[in-house]
């Protein structure tokens, strides 16, 4: 009952904040993109305020996915179905978990990716007998990993937009030169 209504605070919190804190940067943007000069001094502001737009977005996503997370018991659930997994054949357990990650971590940035693959993933690490510091790394290394996986691979987007490449061809480039992360 405690826990309930511990999971209850923790969603309304995260969705309170995270429903005030995303239109915060957008407001910015617009305010500093009014400036009538054309100094450096007064468009950096404006590239700022648009570039952190998209971070505190998906920070304040992965806020609200927590929250549901642990308002269903989808995490728990995840960790004990995980547990059981481990306890039959450790290697599927790994390759599952890392698939996962993997795909959790697709379209967000390096902090919210590990945030929400920490919720769940470690846990079920640690509860397989992993240490915690490894259990954390294994998870941060396959959400990361992500970045440069397709569909999504944003890193790699974001390297061809400065290259002036075509987006998919640069994903599947980076996919496959950084097939190594994934063996």
């Amino acid at each position: 009952d405690v826990y309930k209504r511990q999971s209850v605070r923790n969603c309304g919190q995260a969705f309170f904040v995270g429903s005030k804190l995303a239109p915060l940067p957008s407001r910015s943007a617009a305010r500093a993109c009014r400036c009538s000069t054309s100094t450096p001094c007064c468009q950096q502001p404006c590239k700022s305020a648009v570039h952190c737009a998209a971070s505190c977005c998906c920070c304040a996503c992965v806020g609200i996915v927590i929250g549901v997370v642990t308002m269903t018991g989808f995490g728990f659930s995840f960790v004990n179905l995980m547990g059981s997994l481990a306890q039959v054949h450790i290697w599927i357990f790994l390759l599952v978990l890392a698939g996962t990650c993997v795909i959790f971590g697709m379209g967000l940035p390096s902090l919210p990716a590990y945030i929400l693959v920490a919720t769940f993933g470690a846990p079920a690490l640690v509860q397989a007998g992993v240490p915690v510091l490894a259990a954390h790394l294994f998870v941060m290394y396959f959400a990361i990993s992500s970045g440069i996986t397709p569909p999504v691979c944003l890193v790699a987007y974001a390297g061809a937009a400065i290259a002036d490449a075509p987006p998919m061809k640069t994903g599947f480039t980076a996919f496959k030169l950084g097939i190594a992360a994934f063996i």
